[in-house]
């Protein structure tokens, strides 16, 4: 599968690497993609979006998880919304299951469920700014 490689730029250390992602639902036959924003997040098992998106965009509830947010809060029972996930350098992630929960204060979170399907890389220049590429290697 061809992919093109997402490559992001930071200035000086970053806390949190966030970049701009599109949604559509894979339920409901729409076509209209809808743009927020995402953090990467190598600590999450799953990819996740905001009940703010799922409300936004009325996603029709594919599943529920066991899941927990950010913290200690003990695991609950969550909805799970099948969406595709478009990445700001166009590629299209198809079949995503993201657990709808709160993010953190962004509007979503690419979890390792997607980030193991290619090669993640976060590194600093010789300015000492932030850099990051994903590159699609294979999709499920």
């Amino acid at each position: 599968m061809p992919s093109e490689k997402l490559v992001r730029h930071y200035s000086g250390k970053v806390k949190q690497i966030e970049t701009e992602i599109s949604i559509r639902s894979r339920l409901d036959g729409g076509n209209e993609y809808h743009s927020y924003k995402a953090i990467w997040d190598t600590g999450a098992m799953s990819s996740c979006i905001s009940p703010k998106i799922v409300k936004e965009m009325n996603l029709p509830q594919f599943s529920v998880t066991m899941a927990r947010g950010v913290g200690d809060e003990p695991a609950s029972e969550q909805p799970v919304y099948l969406v595709d996930v478009k990445l700001s350098n166009g590629v299209v992630i198809e079949g995503v299951k993201m657990v709808g929960i709160e993010v953190g204060g962004t509007d979503a979170a690419i979890g390792m469920d997607v980030i193991s399907r290619g090669n993640f890389a976060t590194y600093y220049d010789e300015q000492e700014d932030m850099n990051m590429s994903f590159e699609l290697l294979f999709d499920l």
